[in-house]
């Protein structure tokens, strides 16, 4: 295996993570559901213009690491005297985004294909 992608020589990367992220939403499902969801931002990122070297664990991991570092830092700015921190960098934008929804409620896709989901389903369509 090659040498890891280092997102830290540039904050365009971490936007274009956290854009790919948002949109693709792997925090929709449970955790043990979302491997093919984070395959498809790392593919998705290694077809863009950027041509990111990365892999779905790489991404994860760097998702991880820079809301657990948004997180401190939110802690640290309600701690401090009230000052307004200004308008909102594209980075700390996504970043609150992909924290919002990092804590939603996952959806099962058992439920998704159930069969009271798919009947449902129908019924809607027949409705039409």
């Amino acid at each position: 295996m090659g040498a890891r992608f280092d997102f830290r020589s540039n904050s365009k990367f971490d936007i274009a993570l956290l854009s790919e992220v948002e949109g693709v939403n792997p925090f929709s499902l449970k955790v043990s559901q979302r491997k093919q969801l984070w395959i498809k931002v790392a593919d998705n990122l290694q077809k863009s213009v950027l041509k990111m070297a990365v892999n779905h664990p790489s991404c994860r991991e760097r998702v991880k690491l820079l809301l657990d570092q948004f997180k401190d830092d939110e802690t640290l700015s309600s701690r401090a005297s009230g000052v307004d921190e200004g308008e909102l960098t594209e980075l700390k934008q996504l970043l609150v985004k992909v924290a919002q929804l990092e804590i939603m409620e996952p959806k099962s896709t058992t439920h998704l294909y159930s069969k009271a989901s798919r009947l449902a389903a129908a019924k809607g369509l027949l409705t039409k």
